[in-house]
């Protein structure tokens, strides 16, 4: 009973730590009042902190209201039909998020009144802590109940894990280890149980939450493999000792025939529901992504962490007592000090585990949130040992002091760690403002062209994109970004006109035609900066193409009736803008872009007069001298709240500075860049010819095609 009760509060430390930590952020602590209220709702909860966060709600409603993840079902797939407008793409996301978040928000629903949004919104603060929970129940095998509670408290304060996974993150990171640990407590159980229908329960209790977690997310075999190559490294350990393999062999083969079991059925007769296996791409009418500029490139989340980034979102705690639990754990196999052979299954699964999860975050930060939990249980091994030589000591008086020292600063520091977090979250009131707009404004919404990373969330308000998060193909990259970076606007008017109302067909069609990526793009951007009579010449005379191709290509690339066409803009985008040049440059013959210059950065005022950019540019206003890397600019444009103020300061030069002047930020470009359409509507605010704005408020404004 006393076991039980020291149990019991010590997972009740656990979660409540983990959830009050997560739920406060709600109060948005790190900014004043007016921030507060621009980053809020109407029900005083902040908008979640990921563009995917609002994806997810939008297959948990369409789940909720139409029993599948799709906003239609067309015969046999569910379907996005918002999504990578006009083609759509099938719904064939993990469901296991929204058949939870339905479930937990009918639970609540018999006791008070809440909403589906709302469930969303704070169901990772509660499912989060349960992770602390797990470790702690696993590595009470190993470690002292002390030592298991602190690996609890360090998972659920881990930076990289609980600034995912805090109140408003409703993405599947809240599963991404859950899930993995009760995988690997029920198969270490198995092997740890002597009674044999106890051992295989486990076992097929293991291949259960395997398949839920591949109802979960797309990188769910991680966890397979690793107990996969740690079972085979100890079968070849126990071959090479005293021990017998076969009942190991026989548990591990009950495994992977019931995890095979088990996901086959899916496969075969639950398609329907959903089912991903590793590395299948998103289905795609497009078989050509390869040939064309790297999309990902683009996406933060994938790039390589830096140093600090590596060591900070693992926590400075994890990776020290991390480094001395792997040491512990090398100085006990030296020695031969286990309890049983199932601590040498253990300790080989975490270091299998340690070594794929860091391999995997030094390539994508994303990978950092599967890498933390064998470093936290290394860390309960140091730990334990730590706390096992304070018990030693003699006098109580100074060994219940060492112990209180120990647990409260491991307690303080890891929950202090949580609290320099200044989590932002993706969408503000502008955007909702002009998502409310163009739903009030047109009787059938148009199709909006805008920064891919915020495309769920007008998605989930019923808004057809071109491009989002779950759709960032290549093709389609690379002609929304030459239609923002060119400097002919036909061009860019017929490339939007082409892209919503024939999506990727032209595209196609043409590769098909030619055989060649480069010969494609070229025709393409060749016949798009005309009209369609003399597009028809061209790909005839130019090109040798029969009179009924060019018809039919011509039909998709300049088709009539045309769709209704807005461009979202604002300030968010100046900062990200290099990558519109990056794609919308790219030399096919060479597999890179065009050079180009595109430098934005902030300026400090050093008096009335002169302003320094923190990139080696420099700008004196009363002189009307400018100049960056020792190179002096064409012109330089000082953009102002109401008006804007040109000079000329170098005939030769081909440089363009944009300075703002409120907002103490400045832009380098090529002086061919200064006419792009991006430049024009997302930076100088103008009108153009094709382009005029209908919209504006705060830092957003939406231009529609004339």
């Amino acid at each position: 009973m006393q076991e039980s009760l020291k149990v019991f509060l010590f997972i009740s430390i656990i979660f409540f730590t983990g959830f009050i930590l997560r739920s406060d952020t709600v109060n948005l602590h790190h900014f004043n009042a007016s921030e507060k209220d621009y980053l809020t709702d109407f029900q005083g909860l902040p908008y979640m902190y990921d563009a995917d966060c609002y994806y997810n709600y939008r297959v948990t409603l369409n789940y909720f209201k139409n029993g599948h993840l799709g906003d239609k079902y067309n015969g046999k797939f569910s379907w996005n039909i918002y999504s990578y407008y006009p083609e759509g793409r099938p719904a064939n996301y993990p469901p296991f998020i929204a058949w939870l978040a339905v479930f937990f928000y009918n639970f609540l629903a018999l006791f008070v009144n809440i909403t589906l949004y709302e469930a969303c919104f704070w169901l990772p603060a509660i499912i989060a802590p349960f992770t602390g929970i797990m470790l702690f129940l696993l590595m009470r095998n190993h470690v002292d109940d002390i030592s298991a509670f602190i690996a609890g408290i360090l998972v659920v304060t881990t930076p990289i894990y609980f600034s995912r996974t805090v109140a408003g993150f409703f993405d599947t990171d809240m599963l991404n280890v859950l899930i993995p640990l009760i995988i690997v407590l029920f198969f270490h159980g198995g092997i740890r149980t002597e009674n044999l229908f106890k051992k295989y329960i486990k076992c097929i209790l293991a291949a259960v939450f395997l398949l839920l977690f591949s109802l979960t997310w797309n990188g769910w075999a991680f966890i397979f493999i690793i107990i996969v190559l740690t079972s085979l490294i100890y079968v070849i350990v126990l071959k090479g000792s005293d021990k017998s393999s076969t009942p190991f062999i026989q548990f591990f083969a009950v495994f992977i025939l019931f995890s095979i079991l088990f996901i086959g059925m899916l496969k075969l007769f639950g398609a329907g529901i959903y089912l991903n296996f590793p590395n299948t791409s998103l289905f795609l009418k497009s078989n050509f992504n390869n040939n064309w500029p790297n999309a990902n490139l683009s996406v933060s989340e994938l790039s390589k962490p830096s140093f600090i980034e590596f060591v900070w979102f693992l926590g400075g705690l994890n990776i020290g007592f991390g480094i001395l639990g792997v040491i512990v754990v090398v100085l006990n196999l030296l020695s031969a000090k286990l309890k049983d052979k199932s601590d040498l299954f253990f300790y080989l699964l975490m270091s299998v585990w340690l070594f794929v999860g860091l391999i995997s975050y030094s390539m994508s930060i994303r990978f950092g949130i599967i890498s933390f939990i064998p470093l936290v249980a290394f860390s309960s091994i140091s730990i334990n040992k730590i706390i096992g030589t304070v018990f030693k000591l003699k006098n109580n008086f100074i060994r219940i002091f060492i112990l209180f020292l120990i647990i409260s600063s491991l307690f303080v520091i890891s929950v202090a760690q949580t609290q320099v977090f200044k989590l932002r979250p993706a969408v503000n009131d502008d955007f909702v403002d002009a998502a409310a707009f163009i739903n009030k404004t047109f009787s059938s919404p148009p199709v909006l062209v805008m920064d891919w990373s915020y495309g769920h969330y007008f998605t989930s308000e019923g808004i057809p994109v071109l491009m989002d998060g779950g759709c960032l193909t290549p093709q389609r990259n690379y002609w929304i970004s030459r239609a923002l970076s060119t400097d002919n606007e036909t061009l860019s008017k017929n490339i939007l006109i082409m892209l919503s109302c024939s999506g990727d067909i032209p595209i196609e069609m043409l590769y098909k035609r030619t055989g060649n990526i480069s010969l494609t793009a070229t025709i393409l951007n060749e016949i798009l900066s005309m009209d369609k009579k003399d597009a028809k010449s061209i790909l005839m005379e130019k090109y040798g193409m029969n009179p009924n191709f060019s018809n039919q290509l011509l039909n998709f690339t300049h088709p009539y009736p045309k769709k209704r066409i807005v461009i979202l803009t604002g300030d968010h985008e100046i900062k990200s803008g290099y990558w519109n040049f990056y794609y919308g440059y790219w030399n096919f013959a060479k597999s890179q872009p065009q050079k180009f210059v595109y430098s934005e950065g902030e300026i400090t005022s050093t008096n009335d007069t002169l302003k320094h950019y923190s990139n080696n540019m420099s700008l004196d206003l009363k002189k009307r001298f400018a100049s960056w890397n020792g190179k002096r600019p064409y012109e330089v444009i000082l953009v102002y709240k109401n008006h804007k103020d040109e000079f000329r300061v170098y005939n030769e030069s081909n440089l363009v500075f944009i300075v703002f002047m409120e907002k103490n930020r400045a832009l380098v470009v090529d002086k061919k860049s200064k006419n792009s359409l991006f430049i024009k509507i997302s930076v100088l605010n103008e009108g153009t010819e094709h382009f005029k704005r209908i919209y504006a408020n705060g830092h957003v404004s939406l231009w529609e095609l004339r």
